[in-house]
């Protein structure tokens, strides 16, 4: 409360990763209606760096740890590419599909779902253009 998005995503990327994060930008903003899980949410995602020491090897780059297990089930890292299968499977689910069974592949997170349906141009940018 009372912060910018940019000290909000820092706080957050902390709170949640570990992750000291930088170079931040609005990215894309959502509006995530879950009526199974009776919630709305408005979702700000932000683009950004992790904070690197000068000098670190490829072994001790900075990776996020699951700082709240009661909320999070853990952090993986996934291509577009899998995100947007994810994305279908994950859609299929919500809507009844049957030929998936539990647990087969990650099934993403309302406002990540409505991201990478909406594929915004200054996201797929940012991923594909470090």
């Amino acid at each position: 409360m009372y912060e910018s998005w940019e000290d909000c995503a820092k706080r957050e990327a902390l709170e949640e990763t570990g992750l000291k994060i930088h170079n931040l930008k609005f990215g894309h903003v959502t509006n995530d209606i879950m009526l199974d899980q009776k919630k709305h949410y408005v979702t700000v995602f932000m683009m950004g760096e992790c904070v690197i020491s000068e000098g670190v090897t490829e072994e001790e780059l900075p990776q996020p740890k699951n700082l709240e297990p009661h909320k999070c089930h853990g952090w993986d890292s996934y291509s577009w590419d899998d995100l947007k299968r994810f994305a279908i499977l994950s859609s299929g689910r919500v809507q009844g599909c049957s030929s998936v069974a539990k647990h087969d592949f990650p099934v993403l997170f309302g406002p990540l779902l409505e991201l990478v349906k909406e594929s915004p141009e200054v996201v797929l940018h940012f991923l594909h253009n470090p």
